[in-house]
């Protein structure tokens, strides 16, 4: 690429006049430039390949500036000419040569922009914040200066102050100290005009010295001000802004900002009542936890915390069940379902029928400026109620005025009554005895089609209003689910896209046409066509999930859906009435002095806070009679002896009554925690389905948070790698590699065998064939069936050499070849006897490397004993290991699917195949997730927006809409923004062992058929891996110089008889039926070539014919990151690619916001790339893995 032209220096002094304009306040500055791109493309002509150059500009925009320089703080000269100079520096790197492998190059600067964000100053009192110290929530004084943070480090540390004018007095000494002034001097005239010129507090600049100079620790919490400006009696919505934490042996102030009304600025208040803010109790070591003062184990919940807290924590924290419970998610957030489970009526559940269809017509305003090609704007909506298979439409279009959406919302709110009332009527009158219950508000769907992206981005800004409130899940750019709810009528339009409940990459035309019934009339108009059209193959896909009596409705996505039908067949055999009378094989309980002291101690504080009398009841010295009382009785609710994984507690007969002896009876734990104040039918059925659930060893949450670490930690991806770049039938030869120990070196060498052809070998259904646990006898281990994990049995650290010890027998254990083996999850590493190659790059998994690189990894059972047993791992330190219990209950559910599935096939109805292909596949997902990653988004106003984007927890910020201003000037609506926060808690109720579990059992049985299948049977001299991924490969093979490219393995069987033993185990046979094609365990012949080129991982090309010779046949042609129809690639791409050495782009038009304006963007990405850096590629195209301490020039090339 030819170097970069000299850029032009722009007037850097404009940041000066900057400067002077703002420098009153200190601000945040970013700057970003308008630029020139020259653009190389490739072409032929006159038989040889020529340059061309195309130039575009793009202008500098405020939404791109902070990727330019990283954000800079002005507030004094000096900082002012750090920014300048970094902007200089910044100047001259354009012009250094850069980006020598890029097509696209910056050589030209026209322009620059430079954006300030204000900060908001603590500033003098205002009257909205009395009502918050008449309410004796805050502190505060009136003051004439805009000291108010020093009034509240006033608060905190001269407490005592009783008199407004000493307490303005001593924050003005605070102010001064913070400023370096002796605070003991008088007010002299320096000092008084520094304090009238002073702006207010800079939360960004002042903080860390105002924490240090004070020794205060700083939490900061900010009011919802729509409730301050509508509530009656309801209380203030309080939540926690930030909180900076320097020692936590010093003292915390809790900090109030309220955004004043008049001006844009915060006022900064002392919180003197913290539990009213949070509603509870806030730990005192400054930790997140918050504890319910009107729980009746409050206290006792607070001793418990207090005796291990370690004070505030930086990193996210897991809420984890504190027992280990079963998991149901096909009725456990339902209690209707519940009831109706527990009571025998489950047969009165119908399926959600009645619903709404909107889409949105947009018009493009053509803009070609910069990447935007198009404006949006809409132009009309429409929506279909399907109500009782009656259809009514709505429509709404400019022509109504330039309000038609919100007149649209208004009138959609109004015909979702009827909607509702349809709905209602097949909801079963059932009456749930539980005071706690809430009656779940009823939703009415609102579905559109890939609305996610579009319709909801154009919808949202309208739907944000006084009388509306909304609970979105998503993104700031993709709403996967929006309520929204009126405070008029009493249910919520729940807005969805269909998208998420069919297979990925359909259009609207491949929608109506696979899953329309033949029966359904398809009404088109150029209007409402599409909002009607869609109903049918809704209506179909209702029906498809309701034959397992799931409500297609009730879920948010297909992986919900899945999860759902795989647990209803878990727990198939479940019968409420059943006896589950179980063993759990644990230590029995048994009762001591200190237990039951404690014990004593807690209900006399539960009878007290509930106002029981407590004179007769138990105490300390009643020892005997408990003991006695353990021994003799079970629990009440589920006649079970008491373990110490489930400790015994005192259940009252009459709630009204105190513990008393005569008043109570034993139960356990578990069960009283189900039953306490629930209605007696749901109570029961959840205490059988924990008794079913441990008696059929089914799925458990975890509790245990170093487990819930460990599991996390191996969260990995697949196998996926390329091992030859290049192979080409009657050119290449077969490839292998050989490692030399005496001289450390890896040699790539050539067999004396030609390529004839490329065979793709892809699983069926892999991840589901490993959780199913159906008998599979090429499976070496535990009597030839994969477990899945059920709960945790055991965890513990190998920190002696005797834990180590223990921890080497449980994984040597013969057991492992038997039923009795064990599931464990360890976490290890090993180092080859061998010196290694030198990576700086953290390895998480054990794919393209041949050790854990003196690095501690996770591994689950059936994969580490397989690299011990077949690949000679050697094991040199062991970290800590989990026990897991076992099960087999999802082998119903697998074999049920994939058996409708096979059905389908051979009917030809290959979109209901697909479909349930889908649900198999995405089965395990569900376990995987957590709230981990999930951001909470709001919508706010500039103030509070700007608050926000100074949290540590915030992530990102869009822009809705803008402020509404009336003919005098005045804003009459806010501008609007959606803000996602990253919280700092999240909760993991799922048992996430068996995501774990799928993921690494999987790579387990592609290993196992390679090694005791491929290695036994075939000649590997002459086959070579071309790329692998979990659940497929590409095998380059040397068979007969004759015959065709689809002669599989015919000519390459070296042990004929072991074969024939076993490959009708593995692979599909000419003339089998679907059922032995697509069997579970099984390979099926995915498609068969003469020539592939792989490039990197999941982009590759497989193809007939020589681009010397023949017309190429393209056959695959796979690319990551870019739509394969969009970027319209073909296979002289993919080798020119390769074989030049350079990135192939595409041009891509693609739907975005841009400033609050759903916008058509022409996006250029890279689509092919040669660059694979997950393997050591060598010149001929060989991808050699990275060997510890083995050096690049050790890496050879046998010529």
């Amino acid at each position: 690429m030819a170097k970069a032209q000299a850029i032009r220096i722009i007037r850097i002094d404009k940041i000066d006049k900057v400067y002077e304009l703002e420098k009153s306040k200190p601000y945040k500055v970013y700057i970003d430039f308008g630029s020139i791109w020259q653009k190389k493309k490739q072409v032929y002509k006159h038989q040889q390949t020529l340059d061309e150059y195309h130039y575009s500009h793009t202008g500098p925009s405020a939404d791109s500036s902070y990727k330019t320089l990283p954000n800079t703080v002005v507030r004094d000269k000096e900082t002012n000419d750090y920014f300048k100079q970094k902007a200089v520096d910044l100047l001259s790197n354009y012009q250094d040569t850069t980006h020598e492998d890029s097509a696209i190059l910056k050589v030209a600067l026209f322009s620059f922009l430079i954006v300030v964000y204000r900060f908001p100053l603590g500033t003098k009192m205002d009257k909205i914040c009395q009502h918050f110290s008449k309410e004796g929530i805050t502190k505060d004084v009136d003051c004439e200066y805009n000291i108010c943070r020093f009034i509240v480090a006033s608060f905190v540390l001269l407490l005592e102050i009783d008199n407004n004018k000493s307490r303005v007095s001593d924050a003005i000494k605070l102010f001064l100290q913070l400023h370096d002034i002796n605070p003991s001097s008088r007010l002299n005239k320096a000092n008084k005009q520094l304090l009238e010129q002073y702006n207010g507090f800079n939360y960004v600049t002042d903080l860390e010295k105002y924490q240090q100079i004070f020794k205060i620790n700083v939490q900061t919490y900010t009011c919802d001000d729509k409730v301050m400006k509508t509530r009656q009696d309801q209380p203030e919505q309080f939540s926690k802004f930030e909180e900076h934490i320097i020692d936590k042996d010093q003292q915390t102030v809790n900090v109030l900002l309220v955004p004043l009304q008049l001006v844009d600025e915060i006022h900064a208040m002392y919180i003197s009542d913290i539990d009213k803010v949070i509603n509870g109790k806030l730990c005192p070591n400054n930790c997140q936890m918050i504890f319910n003062t009107k729980n009746q184990h409050y206290k006792r919940d607070l001793a418990r915390h207090l005796k291990y807290c370690q004070g505030p924590e930086t990193a996210k924290q897991v809420k984890l069940d504190h027992l280990p419970k079963p998991y149901y998610p096909h009725i456990s957030n339902n209690m209707l379902l519940q009831k109706l489970v527990a009571t025998g009526q489950s047969d009165l559940l119908t399926p959600t029928l009645n619903y709404i269809t909107f889409d949105f017509e947009t018009v493009e305003n053509i803009i070609n400026e910069n990447n935007v090609l198009a404006q949006l704007e809409p132009l009309s909506v429409a929506s279909a109620a399907t109500i009782n298979d009656q259809i009514t439409t709505l429509y709404f279009d400019l022509r109504d005025g330039t309000d038609f959406i919100e007149q649209w919302i208004s009138q959609l709110f109004e015909v979702a009554i009827t909607v509702n009332e349809a709905n209602q009527l097949n909801i079963p009158d059932i009456t749930i005895d539980d005071k706690n219950y809430i009656p779940y508000k009823p939703q009415v769907s609102v579905i559109g089609f890939n609305s996610k992206k579009f319709d909801m981005n154009l919808l949202l800004k309208h739907i944000i209003k006084n009388m509306t409130k909304i609970q979105y899940m998503g993104s700031t750019t993709q709403a996967k689910q929006t309520v929204l709810s009126h405070q008029d009528y009493d249910f919520d339009l729940r807005f969805i896209d269909i998208l998420s409940f069919i297979p990925p990459n359909n259009i609207l035309k491949q929608f109506i046409e696979k899953f329309g019934t033949k029966d359904g009339s398809i009404q088109s108009t150029i209007i409402q066509g599409d909002v009607t059209c869609m109903i049918n193959p809704i209506n179909h896909l209702i029906q498809i999930t309701w034959e397992e009596k799931v409500d297609m409705f009730g879920c948010i996505s297909l992986a919900q859906i899945a999860s759902q039908i795989k647990y209803k067949y878990c727990y198939g055999k479940f019968n409420i009435n059943a006896s589950y009378n179980i063993v759990n094989g644990f230590e029995q309980f048994e009762v001591s002095q200190y237990w039951w002291n404690n014990k004593v101690k807690g209900y006399i504080n539960q009878d007290e806070f509930a106002k029981r009398d407590t004179t007769n009841n138990v105490t300390e010295e009643d020892f005997e009679w408990i003991r006695a009382k353990v021994v003799r009785e079970p629990c009440h609710l589920c006649h079970n002896k008491f373990t110490k994984e489930n400790k015994p507690i005192l259940d009252r007969i009459d709630n009204s009554i105190g513990h008393t002896k005569q008043n109570c009876q034993l139960a356990c734990q578990i069960r009283n925690t189900v039953k306490a104040d629930k209605d007696n039918d749901i109570s029961k059925l959840k205490i059988q389905l924990m008794k079913y659930a441990i008696h059929e060893h089914l799925p458990m949450t975890i509790n245990n948070e170093s487990v819930y670490n460990m599991l996390k930690e191996c969260m990995q991806g697949g196998l996926s790698n390329v091992y030859h770049q290049c192979s080409l039938k009657g050119i290449k030869h077969i490839n292998n590699l050989r490692y030399i120990h005496v001289t450390k070196t890896i040699t790539s060498q050539d067999t004396q065998h030609i390529i004839t052809h490329i065979f793709d070998l892809d699983f069926n259904s892999l991840y589901p064939s490993v959780f199913s646990g159906i008998f599979n006898k090429n499976n070496p281990y535990t009597n030839i069936r994969i477990y899945q994990a059920d709960g945790v049995t055991s965890y513990f650290k190998c920190t002696s050499n005797s834990s180590k010890q223990k921890a080497r027998d449980i994984i040597m254990s013969a057991d492992r070849y038997t039923d009795k083996g064990q599931l464990l999850w360890e976490y290890m590493y090993n180092k080859m006897e061998s010196q290694g190659l030198t990576v700086d790059k953290t390895t998480t998994k054990l794919t393209s490397v041949l050790s854990t690189h003196n690095q501690f990894m996770c591994f689950t059972s059936y994969i580490l004993w397989f690299l011990i047993d077949y690949c000679n791992l050697i094991i040199d330190d062991i970290d800590s290991i989990a026990l897991f219990d076992r099960h087999l209950g999802f082998e119903s559910f697998v074999c049920t699917k994939m058996s409708k599935r096979q059905e389908e096939i051979s009917q030809y109805n290959y979109t209901k195949s697909l479909y349930y292909k889908q649900i198999l596949n995405s089965a395990f997902e569900g376990e995987g997730q957590n709230n981990a990653k999930f951001d909470k988004i709001s919508f706010n106003n500039a103030r509070h927006a700007s608050i926000k984007q100074l949290n540590q927890c915030h992530k990102a910020i869009r822009k809705l809409s803008d402020a509404t201003i009336n003919s005098d000037g005045e804003v009459i609506e806010d501008a609007q923004y959606i803000v996602s926060e990253s919280p700092r808690q999240f909760k993991c109720n799922k048992p996430l062992q068996e995501a774990v579990f799928t993921l690494d059992n999987s790579k387990f049985q592609n290993l196992n058929f390679v090694y005791n299948f491929l290695y036994q049977c075939i000649d590997m001299d002459r086959v070579h891996f071309c790329n692998m991924d979990t659940d497929s490969m590409y095998l380059a093979i040397s068979g007969s110089q004759i015959e065709g490219y689809k002669q599989r393995l015919k000519y390459v069987i070296e042990d004929q008889g072991l074969y024939d033993q076993h490959y009708k185990e593995w692979l599909p046979w000419d003339d089998c039926t679907i059922a032995e094609e697509k069997k579970l365990m099984g390979i099926t012949t995915e498609s068969q070539g003469e020539n592939i080129v792989c490039l990197t991982p999941k982009c590759y090309s497989l193809y007939n014919g020589n681009e010397q010779i023949d017309d190429i046949v393209s056959l695959v042609n796979r690319m990551k990151g870019v739509s394969e129809k969009k970027a319209n690639l073909t296979t002289n791409d993919y080798i020119k690619c390769l074989n030049d050495g350079f990135n192939i782009n595409v041009t891509t038009i693609n739907l975005q916001m841009k400033m609050g304006i759903m916008s058509m963007i022409n996006m250029e990405k890279s689509a092919l790339t040669g660059i694979n850096n997950k393997m050591v590629v060598l010149s001929n195209g060989c991808c050699a893995p990275f060997m510890y301490g083995i050096n690049a020039d050790h890496y050879l090339i046998d010529q």
